[in-house]
């Protein structure tokens, strides 16, 4: 791959086989335009994570620059998510514009994006949208939004659109089923984290110190590849799914999903009580445990087949033995007699 550079990968996924490179970026920003007008993000980093099976990632780091409007985060995680969809045009919502060097204006960054990832005919055969991007997003709001005297129910409607990755024009009812059902994780008294099937938002109050200087860092070098390694366990398991049901892939299939069942599935992935405690949710916002299941089923009546099939083998195999076998005492009897 041009322009990239392999490194060593995050702890979590060096126990897999999996390789994780990075995409040298420029240092230089280019200079605002339209007199600073706009919402404004550059592009920190990229890196490409790719497991053996032919599952990859594009990673994307982004940060909106010198932000202090909620609703500008919000519009533009809303947008960006679909950058790599064909007509969309970045600047239309907001005039969100980007801020690298690297890359002349969006267009030069679908370029590099299709580049990378080639064709999509697998994702789309499994029903993985590959247009829309997944968001993993972490805001620390002024301790003035959120404090021992404004308490987070001031705000929740916030983190509602925040998590749901929602424009700030959307209405929210806190009383709806999706506000109510939304899976979140409370480890810390000024920061909350949700997930949904298309993201993971966490939210924050400078409040507490620790919120914007050691769980930025936590929340991007731990708990971002916890998402990875799930999210990689939902399209793997989706992939066995349509193996199993091509009859030229069934015998590979079986070994495949022996093999994950007993290294990945079965093994905690981190010792870490808040990581085992989102990993947990996790998979249960992605319903891996559901689409285990069924894979496993299909296992489970495969196996039952193919024994059957051995058995019935086996005793065709003996009934032509005994039959042998008596055809032969016969005809020894036979020649026994004439003598």
């Amino acid at each position: 791959m041009e322009n990239c550079q392999w490194k060593h990968g995050a702890a979590l996924l060096s126990k897999y086989p999996c390789n994780i490179f990075e995409y040298n970026l420029k240092k230089d920003i280019q200079g605002k335009v339209d007199d600073n007008k706009g919402i404004f993000f550059n592009i920190q980093k990229i890196e490409v994570v790719c497991f053996k099976t032919g599952i990859g990632f594009v990673l994307i780091k982004t940060n909106v620059e010198e932000e202090t409007s909620f609703a500008n985060i919000l519009n533009f995680n809303y947008k960006f998510r679909d950058i790599n969809q064909d007509g969309n045009k970045l600047d239309s919502y907001d005039n969100i514009r980007l801020q690298t060097g690297d890359f002349a204006d969006v267009k030069t960054f679908k370029d590099l994006l299709k580049s990378i990832t080639d064709s999509n005919v697998d994702a789309m055969e499994l029903d993985i949208n590959v247009e829309r991007f997944l968001t993993f997003s972490y805001l620390c709001v002024d301790q003035e939004a959120w404090n021992a005297t404004n308490e987070f129910e001031k705000i929740k409607h916030h983190f509602v659109k925040y998590a749901n990755i929602l424009p700030a024009d959307k209405e929210v009812n806190l009383e709806t089923i999706e506000a109510k059902k939304l899976v979140t994780l409370s480890k810390w008294k000024y920061a909350k984290l949700a997930l949904t099937k298309q993201s993971v938002a966490l939210l924050s109050s400078s409040a507490e110190m620790n919120n914007y200087t050691i769980l930025p860092a936590e929340y991007e070098n731990q708990y971002l590849y916890t998402y990875i390694l799930n999210l990689y366990k939902k399209i793997y398991l989706k992939k066995l799914q349509a193996e199993f049901k091509n009859p030229r892939k069934v015998n590979s299939a079986r070994k495949q999903f022996a093999n994950f069942t007993k290294k990945l599935w079965v093994q905690e992935i981190t010792e870490d009580e808040t990581g085992t405690e989102l990993d947990s949710k996790m998979k249960e916002t992605l319903e891996l445990e559901k689409l285990y299941v069924e894979v496993k089923s299909k296992y489970d009546v495969l196996y039952k087949d193919m024994n059957v099939e051995k058995n019935r083998k086996l005793i065709i195999f003996i009934a032509i033995m005994l039959g042998a076998s008596l055809a032969l005492n016969i005809i020894n009897f036979i020649v026994l007699m004439k003598k």
